[in-house]
């Protein structure tokens, strides 16, 4: 794999409409609801190349599983460069999760992400079920 020089961090909350919309142009919908963005941190992974956003995703701090979702990525990157985001990100969300104290980290991968799927599987995971994402406003 090409070496690129990632920065993987906690979003800030002033990050929250880049991280919404890396996550829309992966193909997650929020429905057109108004959905505040601003606070986000701790709970989403940015990464920067050169200084600019090119990945987000969110964990969800669980034990004895936690979680990582809604990967986005941004499309206008290099195939090589997204690769790299992806393998960085992921590895420093189950670091950041590993530490929380899971034991085991799980997410949903959309149909629509088969080389996501492939690399998960390519890096140790298994498919332990398949559904949809769904979506529910909360009061």
């Amino acid at each position: 794999m090409t070496e690129f020089k990632i920065d993987t961090r906690l979003a800030r909350n002033d990050e929250g409409e880049i991280v919404k919309a890396l996550v829309e142009t992966a193909g997650f919908s929020f429905n057109d609801w108004e959905i505040d963005w601003s606070e986000i941190h701790p709970h989403w992974l940015m990464a920067e190349y050169q200084g600019k956003a090119v990945g987000a995703i969110q964990i969800c701090y669980g034990k004895p599983v936690g979680r990582l979702e809604m990967l986005g990525i941004d499309p206008s990157i290099p195939k090589p460069l997204r690769a790299a985001v992806v393998f960085h990100i992921i590895t420093f969300g189950c670091l950041t999760l590993y530490e929380y104290g899971a034991q085991a980290v799980s997410g949903m991968i959309p149909f629509s992400m088969p080389g996501y799927k492939k690399f998960a599987k390519k890096h140790g995971a298994v498919v332990i079920d398949s559904g949809n994402i769904v979506l529910r406003r909360v009061p």
